[in-house]
């Protein structure tokens, strides 16, 4: 599908430097491999590949960094991919960036809810987002009813919904005693 040297030459195309025209059409492609369970699995194997499109997030052209958006959001939809995605982003950095808005003012960044909630389906990114002393679920529950954008607010919906499916971290109040039967009455 994708030699090593073609992976190189493509590689050589995702830097900053590089013409806008030739990282779209580089980045076209590679959404277009993301789309499949195959591609996602190779992608997987070139993590500098996905290196470069963590970076290129931030590209100053709109529709670049929502490729590689949408291509990181496919490549969380697989499941074995989700160990790559947090090695290469960072769990912290990831929903900091998400909560802040205005953090890219070149970008929205609403597409990282969606790429949120599929992270939020690896146990050790529900833990991360469950866990009591960062707070994390808090500070994601305002965007549940986020006006300007319904991709942000379905993707923290489905984040939140991964996290109530987690019974390891639910917490239920203790079952109160069954009453006791009345002793049945005799009738003469």
């Amino acid at each position: 599908m994708l030699s090593d040297s073609e992976a190189a030459e493509l590689l050589s195309f995702l830097t900053p430097a590089t013409r806008p025209d030739v990282k779209a059409k580089a980045t076209e492609y590679i959404l277009g491999l993301s789309g499949h369970r195959d591609g996602c699995r190779l992608l997987r194997s070139k993590p500098d590949v996905v290196s470069a499109l963590v970076a290129l997030t931030s590209d100053p052209s709109v529709a670049i960094a929502k490729d590689c958006y949408h291509i990181l959001i496919n490549l969380s939809a697989d499941e074995t991919l989700h160990q790559v995605l947090q090695e290469e982003m960072g769990l912290a950095q990831l929903v900091e960036i998400f909560c802040t808005e205005g953090f890219n003012k070149k970008a929205k960044l609403h597409y990282l809810g969606p790429l949120l909630s599929n992270l939020s389906q690896l146990p050790e990114a529900r833990s991360f987002l469950m866990d009591k002393d960062r707070c994390v679920i808090q500070r994601l529950l305002p965007f549940t009813q986020y006006q300007p954008s319904v991709v942000r607010r379905g993707g923290v919906i489905g984040t939140l919904r991964n996290c109530c499916f987690d019974h390891s971290k639910t917490e239920l109040p203790p079952t109160p005693p069954l009453p006791s039967k009345p002793p049945a009455s005799r009738k003469k």
